[in-house]
């Protein structure tokens, strides 16, 4: 007993010895908050340094507070705890009551809702049909959300989405009774009309099953006829509404084309790469007849018993067909166009959505075949990017000429599907703007549906912040009034081979009058080009990788992770001016910062990813910030994940955001910590400078199986000041208010003393550019106190 009793009085007599009381090196002893705020405070050496965070984002009343205690200590390479040497120190409280809102009317989309009615999907509007004052659409690859949805015509500020999760749906067609969604899926379990197995899944990714689906016009559920099959779809749901079911392990099965009658019984299905078009009962699903002696029939359309086709060689023909679906006649031929999209009946005509160098609708009578009018400016965006309702883009150099290939990125940019309604109006997929417009029947231009899809890429032009670029897109922001349009479109000239999702433009900026960005180039480099009125022009300046990044005044790189002990370097090379050919010219290389030798514990940028690759954040006193953006593993990721670096010194001036354990599992951290738990796999974003405060982004991909669009305010002493966003756990609505995907890029500037706006992309959630309002900065206050040890 006495034995424990000694070493009870010991470890109080240990702590005594380590507690250090406060002695003050000047007169103030307590600081005064006006306001309810949040406060976070740390421990600086005498040149600035953060030695320790004492707290971060603890919200105190109004009111009068004394001088912070501290027992002496400061932080360690690892994040514990040991003894400082005697001298004076610093105290610093930042308080603040920055404001964040989240702007509903995202840039680039048209949606009036925030709900499930919001426009979003992965890919771009693929296919539509009208039947009953409903706009059926389809989208293309969604991956676990629906491929098909429908807009009332009375109100086109959302959509309904049809139907179960899964299938690809690339063409619709409707006879006003059923809608028939021309669909694709992974490889799946298929059964057969008994419920046997017929083939199980292997975990392949090459979609080679094709089918089509069979809904309701009257209430969206799924038509179930005599010959329908079932199959559970790759996500997990089962869809007994389909009729015929391909699967083909060598060739494409996709469907290029379908149609039918409206009054009659026939269904027609194009399958380009199988070289047939099947025809079907589309009441029973029954099979009637195959056609199989037109050359890869590629896009159809049905008028009563005339069935109009364009082939593998861009050819258009007139077939006239008997009730059995038999080919009676080859009435006439149309080859006058560069690359087919869509067909349509308009009255005595046919009309084409045609690529190529037309880039237009063009009319042809459908009795002799004899050209009649175009609308649309020739060349559409191939000769400008000005943004125009009287221009298309219907294919580029991007997109494969094989439209349905077996990737859903490949016609990305390329197609298009035209639907008439009764009051000679039409509805026309403008693909690489992902929009679909509303003529009436003068080709006078009424409305319009606009999302953008699958986006890695939001950019800001620093020298003109009225711009914001995304997938080639550049958009003009009105702050007065909180709106925004679609002004340039920069795709339609990007060189074959050259376009990359994560290198979709990666910074814009201006020198001497002309405006410059980058693109992909072969062998993971970056090629810069010149923004001019009439498109892209390349200056075939190329960097050694992808690890380069363009400003102003240089171009600047940083070494990214190697090995452990070494330094980590920032390199520039300065901008020199222009040439006789109006590109820019450089200087030699040079390092204008490094880290001391890194450690397990460093907030560097540890490897290749580009998506975090941020290679010229400063502050306003010329420090440099440094992100580390993934998890904590293996020997990487092990401590702080944001670094403030001192250029003139290679010294750091603060390390926080420290992170959690990989067995975390919690509330998202609100004190600033960065989260490595919660079954995170991708978690960080980027960081950014703007002035005197830091943003950094946590994405957090399959965070508590869901994920995150969380952002962290940090001011230039390494103090955290205030968070926006939202989490979003598995089971969180989708889409939620604040909620995107990915958010991998994105950028910020100073509207005024008291504002900042902050964009960034989204993947997959919401279908736009995110943009935020930072306001009340001026409520940012800082108390010091000198403290001796």
């Amino acid at each position: 007993m006495k034995y424990f009793l000694i070493v009870f009085f010991i470890f109080i007599s240990v702590r005594g010895q380590n507690y250090y009381p406060l002695s003050s090196a000047n007169e103030k002893s307590s600081y005064t908050l006006t306001e309810k705020s949040r406060t976070s405070a740390g421990v600086y050496a005498k040149d600035g340094t953060l030695l320790r965070t004492l707290w971060s984002n603890v919200e105190k009343d109004a009111g009068t507070y004394k001088r912070p205690d501290w027992d002496g200590k400061i932080e360690s390479n690892d994040g514990s705890l040991k003894e400082a040497s005697a001298g004076n120190y610093t105290i610093k409280i930042v308080s603040n009551n920055i404001q964040n809102k989240w702007i509903e009317k995202g840039i680039g989309n048209s949606s009036i809702y925030t709900d499930d009615r919001h426009f979003r999907a992965l890919s771009r509007p693929f296919g539509i049909a009208i039947a009953n004052n409903q706009l059926y659409i389809s989208v293309g690859y969604n991956e676990a959300n629906t491929s098909s949805f429908k807009v009332n015509l009375d109100n086109i500020g959302g959509w309904k989405a049809i139907g179960k999760e899964g299938t690809t749906d690339r063409q619709v067609w409707s006879d006003g009774t059923n809608v028939y969604w021309a669909s694709s899926d992974l490889y799946s379990i298929v059964r057969d009309s008994n419920d046997n197995i017929i083939r199980d899944k292997d975990g392949s990714s090459i979609p080679n099953l094709s089918f089509v689906k069979v809904t309701k016009c009257s209430d969206d559920r799924a038509y179930v006829a005599e010959y329908s099959v079932s199959h559970d779809g790759d996500f997990g749901d089962r869809f007994d509404n389909l009729f015929d079911l391909v699967e083909n392990n060598e060739t494409s099965p996709y469907i290029t084309g379908i149609s039918g009658q409206v009054d009659g019984d026939l269904l027609f299905i194009a399958r380009w790469h199988l070289n047939e078009i099947k025809v079907l009962n589309k009441k029973t699903g029954a099979l009637i007849n195959t056609i199989d002696n037109i050359p890869s029939p590629r896009h159809i359309t049905v008028d009563g018993n005339i069935l109009w086709v364009v082939n593998g060689a861009n050819k258009i023909s007139k077939y006239t067909f008997n009730s059995s679906g038999i080919l009676q006649s080859h009435d006439l031929d149309i080859n006058d166009c560069e690359h087919p999209y869509s067909l349509a009946v308009e009255n005595e005509n046919i009309v084409i959505a045609d690529g190529g160098a037309n880039q237009n609708l063009r009319k042809y009578n459908k009795n002799t075949g004899m050209f009649v009018s175009a609308y649309g400016k020739k060349g559409g965006y191939k000769n400008a990017p000005r943004v125009e309702n009287n221009k298309f883009y219907f294919s580029d150099n991007i997109g494969f000429q094989d439209d349905y290939m077996q990737t859903h990125v490949s016609s990305f940019f390329n197609g298009s599907s035209i639907a008439y309604e009764d009051d000679g109006s039409y509805w026309v997929v403008d693909a690489g703007n992902s929009r679909i417009q509303h003529f009436d029947k003068m080709n006078n231009y009424i409305e319009n549906i606009e999302y953008i899809p699958t986006s890695r890429n939001t950019y800001l032009d620093r020298n003109n912040p009225t711009r914001i670029f995304s997938l080639y897109k550049e958009y003009e922001v009105n702050y007065e009034n909180m709106t925004s349009s679609l002004i340039n479109n920069w795709a339609a000239n990007i060189p074959s081979g050259q376009d990359d999702m994560g290198a979709r433009f990666r910074t814009i900026f201006t020198v001497e009058g002309h405006r410059y960005s980058t693109i992909h180039y072969p062998g993971f480099k970056l090629e810069l080009v010149e923004l001019t009125e009439n498109g892209l022009r390349p200056t075939g300046i190329i960097t050694p990788n992808n690890q380069w990044s363009f400003y102003k005044d240089g171009i600047y790189n940083i070494d990214f992770f190697t090995k452990l002990g070494n330094p980590v370097q920032w390199k520039k090379q300065a901008f020199l001016g222009l040439n006789v050919n109006n590109n820019p010219t450089y200087g030699n290389l040079e390092v204008i910062a490094q880290t001391p030798a890194i450690t397990s514990y460093d907030p560097i940028h540890w490897s290749d990813n580009t998506s975090a690759f941020r290679p010229n954040e400063k502050l306003d006193n010329g420090n440099i910030v440094s992100f580390d953006a993934h998890r904590a593993i293996e020997d990487r990721g092990k401590g702080y994940h944001l670094g403030i670096l001192n250029p003139k010194t290679n010294e750091w001036v603060a390390r926080t955001a420290y992170t959690t354990s990989t067995n975390y599992s919690g509330d998202y951290p609100q004190d600033g910590r960065f989260d490595s738990g919660n079954s995170v796999l991708n978690a960080g974003s980027f960081a950014l400078a703007l002035n005197n405060i830091i943003i950094w982004g946590y994405h957090g991909e399959f965070w508590k199986s869901g994920q995150t669009n969380k952002w962290q305010i940090v001011n230039e002493d390494g103090l955290y000041l205030n968070d926006f966003g939202i989490t979003m756990p598995t089971g969180t609505p989708n889409p939620t208010p604040q909620a995107a995907g990915n958010s991998f890029s994105g950028n910020a500037f100073r509207y005024n003393e008291d504002t900042i706006y902050f964009f960034h992309c989204d993947e997959s959630v919401y279908g736009q550019i995110h943009w935020w309002k930072i306001s009340n900065l001026t409520s940012v206050k800082k108390y010091e106190f000198i403290v001796k040890k």
